[in-house]
C-alpha cells in the first residue's frame, strides 16, 4: 500500500509541479499586429489599456508581442495570453488552436477580444476554441431605451472581474458601444452578454466590443477602466490548481494500485 500510495503521490507532484512553473512565470504574451492593427496594445489610442496590463505583470519587460500563436514553446513559456483583434474575416489557424487549446488545459488565462458583426468570422473562430455558439449583433437600443451607444447591467455574478465596476452615475453598470453576443458561457454583463467567462476552470474571457478599451472611454467612463483593471489583475494573478489536476488523483492512484498488484502476482 505505501508503494502505491507513494507513486500516485509522486505523479500528482510532478503534475503540481509543471502547473505551478507556468502559474507563476508572469509573461504576458500579447498577440496582435505590431502597430496596433484594429487597437489594442501597440495602437497609441490604447495607452491606458497598454500601461494597465503593463503595470499588472511588472513593466513592459514581461509583456510580448507577437504576431501569431503559431510557436508553440513560446505559447508554452507565457503565464497569461490576450488575443487581440485581427480583420474580421480572419480566423486561428489549426496550429494556434492546438496551442491555443492546450495552454487553457493548462488552467492559465486566456482573452480573447472580439468586435460587432462586422468581425462574425473573427469571432466565430475565438468561439470556436471554447465551444461557444455566435447569436450575432448586440441590440441597437439600450435598456434605457438609448441608441448605438448605451450603458448594460452587470450579471449577477460574483467574480473578481466586476468587483467595483461602477459608472459614471454609481450605477452596477458598463458603457458599451456595438459589440458581438454569444451563448455557452457564463455572461458578465445583462442585456448584451458581449463578456463570457469560458472553460470548467472559467479561465477564459472573450470580449466581444474591442472598442471599450479606447484611452478616451476609460477616462471618461470610470466602470469601464475599474473592468480593464480587474481584467489586467485577474490574468496576472497566480492561478488556481486546474480541476483537471485534481480529476488525475484517482487515476494515478489506481495505476499505483495496479502496479502494486502485478508486482504481487510475480511474486
Amino acid at each position: 500500500m505505501k508503494s502505491s500510495n507513494a507513486l500516485w503521490l509522486a505523479g500528482l507532484a510532478a503534475v503540481l509541479l509543471g502547473w505551478s512553473m507556468h502559474a507563476h512565470a508572469g509573461l504576458l504574451i500579447v498577440e496582435g499586429p505590431a502597430g496596433g492593427g484594429f487597437g489594442g496594445y501597440n495602437d497609441p489610442s490604447y495607452a491606458t489599456y497598454k500601461s494597465t496590463l503593463d503595470a499588472a505583470f511588472g513593466g513592459a519587460a514581461n509583456v510580448s508581442v507577437t504576431a501569431d500563436l503559431t510557436d508553440a514553446a513560446q505559447v508554452d513559456a507565457a503565464s497569461a495570453i490576450v488575443v487581440e483583434l485581427r480583420n474580421g474575416g480572419d480566423v486561428l489557424s489549426v496550429t494556434e488552436i492546438t496551442n491555443l487549446s492546450n495552454f487553457i488545459a493548462s488552467g492559465r488565462r486566456v482573452v480573447m477580444l472580439g468586435e460587432n458583426a462586422g468581425w462574425q468570422t473573427w469571432d466565430e473562430s475565438l468561439l470556436g476554441v471554447v465551444g461557444g455558439t455566435y447569436v450575432g449583433q448586440s441590440p441597437s437600443q439600450g435598456p434605457d431605451g438609448d441608441f448605438t451607444n448605451y450603458h448594460v447591467p452587470l450579471a449577477p455574478v460574483a467574480h473578481e472581474l466586476l468587483t467595483g465596476v461602477l459608472s459614471e452615475d454609481g450605477e452596477a453598470e458598463i458603457f458599451m458601444f456595438h459589440g458581438s453576443i454569444a451563448s455557452g458561457g457564463l455572461a458578465l454583463f445583462e442585456y448584451a452578454p458581449i463578456a463570457m467567462l469560458w472553460g470548467i476552470d472559467l479561465n477564459v474571457l472573450t470580449y466581444f466590443s474591442n472598442n471599450e478599451f479606447f484611452s478616451s472611454v476609460l477616462s471618461n467612463h470610470p466602470g469601464n477602466l475599474r473592468f480593464t483593471q480587474n481584467m489586467a489583475a485577474w490574468l496576472a494573478s497566480p492561478v488556481p490548481v486546474p480541476a483537471a489536476v485534481w480529476f488525475l488523483a484517482p487515476a494515478l492512484m489506481v495505476l499505483g494500485r495496479a502496479g502494486r498488484s502485478g508486482a504481487t502476482r510475480v511474486r
